[in-house]
């Protein structure tokens, strides 16, 4: 074999404009849909790319952003518009671009990378762990009428700051859920402005929901309405939106609400009177902890939980990394381990820290191991927030 058969594709980390259409290219192949938003994307991320003698052969972007865990936000990036050409895919080229990705976001100070993926077993491969998962729901929009009524006055195109202060005020209560930058919710708006209506719902002056959905004409009668987002500040305000959304039951019959609009299982469920609202899975959403320090003292911890556990990493590029974890007051310090007392695997950490698997459960799958039950029940108890995070990328 020559040398030139041998040698490594380039990874490129500033492209040229020629270098990064024929990336868009490649990409708009693999995922079959146009990417309209790709140069937002690009003015945005990080980007890397790999390119052989023939040109740009797979690529991907990094979106910086914040992902709050126990209601503090932690540094962190979206893995986005991973693929690689046909002919040079199984060469190791996607790993060459993520690693290079993930290198220069731990460089910064970032200490997780999510992403969204139908394939799990690649990614865990590289470090990541299924986070939670994503669900879209048709549901009769008659079955809406039924939730109880609260006078709230329905506001349309509310103000956008009260929108984004909105969201960053509930976005907290999630694991996982993030503090969407600036630029964020001008790509969501742009994806499609002409078609997408946005509502709120107030009281006193104050926004207490609000809605952003989509419509489109049906081939016979009607139209069909599918919810982009929804936040609501409390149970009156999520049922107001709803009954105002039941009004439009003259022309749609069902209304769709997106994957990850709504947590798994959604509270609307307790509401309908029928079981007759339908579940369309997704795929899940993957974690990556790049930074264990960073990630273990920066996010919350519960406030009437103490505890004090020795951490010892077992595999990855933290391996044999032993950490004392002390938490007290909602706050963790981290001390020179002192015992190998519980041993976590990179998937273990990623899935633990996420609140989707208990530590028990962990452990029973063998991505958690220690003799100790007590300290099983303690990591099940400070890690017990739903995860959710509902924005796509």
């Amino acid at each position: 074999m020559s040398d030139d058969a041998m040698r490594l594709p380039d990874v490129l980390d500033e492209p040229t404009d020629d270098q990064w259409e024929q990336y868009v290219s490649i990409a708009e192949r693999s995922f079959g849909v146009p990417l309209p938003d790709a140069p937002l994307l690009r003015s945005n991320g990080l980007v890397r790319l790999a390119a052989d003698a023939e040109g740009v052969i797979g690529g991907a972007i990094a979106l910086p952003f914040t992902q709050y865990f126990g209601g503090r936000p932690l540094s962190s990036a979206g893995l986005s518009l991973v693929c690689v050409n046909p002919s040079a895919r199984g060469d190791g080229v996607a790993r060459m671009v993520v690693d290079s990705l993930v290198d220069h976001l731990r460089e910064r100070g970032v200490a997780l990378v999510a992403l969204w993926t139908p394939s799990p077993g690649i990614y865990r491969r590289w470090g990541w762990e299924v986070a939670g998962g994503a669900s879209a729901y048709t549901v009769p929009v008659t079955s809406l009428r039924t939730m109880p009524r609260r006078h709230s006055r329905v506001v349309a195109d509310p103000d956008p700051g009260s929108v984004f202060a909105l969201h960053a005020e509930l976005a907290g209560h999630w694991d996982g859920a993030l503090h969407r930058p600036g630029w964020w919710w001008g790509w969501k708006a742009s994806a499609a402005a002409k078609e997408r209506h946005h509502y709120g719902v107030a009281n006193d002056d104050r926004l207490d929901g609000y809605v952003a959905y989509s419509t489109q004409p049906l081939p016979e009668w009607g139209q069909s309405m599918v919810v982009e987002d929804l936040w609501a500040r409390d149970g009156g305000a999520f049922s107001a939106l709803c009954t105002f959304l039941s009004k439009h039951s003259s022309f749609t019959p069902h209304i769709r609400f997106a994957p990850g609009v709504l947590p798994s299982p959604p509270e609307l469920s307790l509401w309908l009177p029928q079981y007759d609202w339908h579940e369309h899975p997704w795929h899940p959403w993957m974690l990556r902890i790049i930074d264990i320090e960073s990630a273990l003292t920066t996010r919350g911890w519960p406030v009437g939980v103490r505890a004090n556990i020795s951490l010892r990493m077992v595999d990855g590029p933290m391996a044999g990394t032993e950490l004392d974890l002390m938490i007290e007051d909602g706050k963790a310090r981290l001390g020179h381990g002192s015992g190998r007392q519980v041993m976590l695997t990179e998937r273990g950490a990623a899935a633990w820290f996420s609140g989707c698997w208990s530590a028990s459960r962990l452990a029973r799958a063998g991505l958690i191991t220690t003799g100790d039950a007590h300290t099983l029940a303690t990591m099940d108890s400070l890690v017990a927030t739903r995860p959710w995070l509902p924005d796509r990328f």
